[in-house]
């Protein structure tokens, strides 16, 4: 089977080709990455087979979005002339201007304004977003996005693909990305696109509650709910916090 791992001299960036696709599967590659550098960006591509996943991270301090740059200006008019009010084209300056460079160069129109919307809804705040919407394409798919403010990117992360991984959602693309939110620490959002969800299900229901508690639950409490799947997040909690009664 295919086990490639490509990494930067300075582990700024690794990159990563597996065979055999699966729910998990970017949990588990996460555990092989280093522990002591911040993760800045993540973008997974997998095939609609699963039979070929590739998952890029990288790490350490990122270049910042600079409107007096001409290449990062020329990429600010170009996402502006996308829009038709002034309204929309303020929300490219003001989105961009807590962005990295490299997350401006690549970031569609359409992309950077749901981001928009979701970093103006957490920033600010200590505030967890989880949502949900069909994903429009040849094959049928969900996107799931998740916006914390104030939280660690990799433990974010990790945690929400364990969540994933264990209800069987199969991620093909995903992306992390951060965002300066001034006076109030960093936004993250992370967004999943892949199989196995349903919206109007009891076990959406029941994802969605233990995403939105991933970034608060304690260290003793998220080992004992890996221990014990099928007790969940909430349940995990109430028991670590009963015995701290004790």
């Amino acid at each position: 089977p295919i086990a490639l791992t490509l990494r930067e001299l300075d582990d700024s960036a690794f990159t990563m080709l597996r065979e055999d696709d699966r729910p998990g599967m970017l949990y588990d590659l996460l555990q092989d990455l280093p522990q002591d550098k911040p993760l800045r960006a993540v973008k997974v591509f997998g095939t609609r087979d699963g039979s070929l996943v590739l998952d890029l991270f990288k790490f350490g301090d990122p270049e910042p979005f600079d409107i007096t740059n001409p290449t990062h200006f020329d990429k600010a008019k170009e996402l502006e002339e996308a829009f038709d009010s002034d309204e929309k084209r303020a929300m490219v300056r003001t989105h961009l201007k807590n962005s990295c460079a490299e997350y401006a160069m690549a970031v569609t129109a359409l992309r950077l304004e749901r981001h928009a919307d979701l970093f103006k809804r957490v920033a600010g705040t200590d505030g967890v977003l989880v949502e949900v919407e069909a994903e429009v394409g040849e094959h049928v798919s969900s996107r799931l996005v998740v916006a914390a403010s104030n939280s660690r990117p990799r433990r974010l992360l990790e945690r929400c693909a364990y969540l994933l991984g264990v209800t069987d959602f199969n991620i093909f693309r995903a992306y992390l990305d951060v965002f300066d939110d001034p006076g109030n620490g960093k936004v993250t959002i992370l967004t999943f696109v892949g199989t196995g969800l349903d919206p109007a299900s009891e076990a959406w229901h029941s994802l969605r509650r233990d995403l939105l508690l991933a970034k608060w639950l304690g260290a003793n409490a998220w080992m004992l709910q890996m221990q014990h799947p099928g007790l969940g997040v909430l349940r995990a909690e109430c028991l670590m916090g009963l015995l701290c009664l004790l």
